[in-house]
């Protein structure tokens, strides 16, 4: 069975031509924004705007330092650190940890 088509492929981009300065521009803006929404929703609970002056209280706390640690302290000591190791999991449907001392 043969395939034949029924329009023409599309034609292919011009690499060898610097964009226009506007069309520049526009896709820098793009890129800039972009990225700056990626790291807001990374570091930030809230105010991603800064339509107010920027608080410790809109940032998150950094977890991968106490990733760091945790796993420096398993490889010293070959257990989980004592604030971790008597953590218990709360029931199904309910998010997060709770330790029992």
């Amino acid at each position: 069975m043969e395939t034949t088509l029924t329009h023409a492929p599309p034609t292919a981009l011009a690499l060898d031509t610097p964009l226009e300065p506007e069309a520049l521009r526009r896709l820098d803006a793009y890129w800039r924004a972009a990225n700056y929404l990626a790291v807001g929703q990374i570091y930030l609970y809230d105010n991603p705007l800064l339509r107010e002056p920027l608080t410790l209280a809109h940032l998150k706390p950094l977890l991968p330092d106490k990733l760091v640690a945790h796993k420096q302290y398993i490889y010293r000591y070959g257990q989980d650190m004592p604030e971790i190791r008597d953590w218990q999991w709360v029931g199904k449907g309910e998010a997060g940890a709770r330790s029992t001392a």
